[in-house]
């Protein structure tokens, strides 16, 4: 089932704190788009994203395998 991977590849794509870490170091150092609060508000909600990834990943894995079956509203999601 399509949205079984779906859901698999957009939970992988969660933790891009690389890519952010560039960005938001361009923007607060470079540009002075940002200020210092947001900066590290910013950067904190990175590293939390970087924490659950995996823990959603693992979380999934059973419905993606095929091993237990996931419902929502009453509707199969799962293989």
């Amino acid at each position: 089932m399509l949205g079984i991977k779906v859901v698999m590849v957009g939970l992988g794509m969660l933790g891009r704190a690389e890519l952010a870490f560039i960005v938001i170091d361009i923007a607060y150092a470079d540009n002075h788009i940002i200020d210092f609060h947001q900066f590290y508000i910013l950067i904190c909600a990175i590293f939390l994203l970087n924490l659950t990834v995996p823990t959603a990943i693992k979380w999934w894995e059973p419905y993606y395998m095929g091993r237990k079956e996931f419902r929502l509203f009453g509707i199969k999601l799962s293989k």
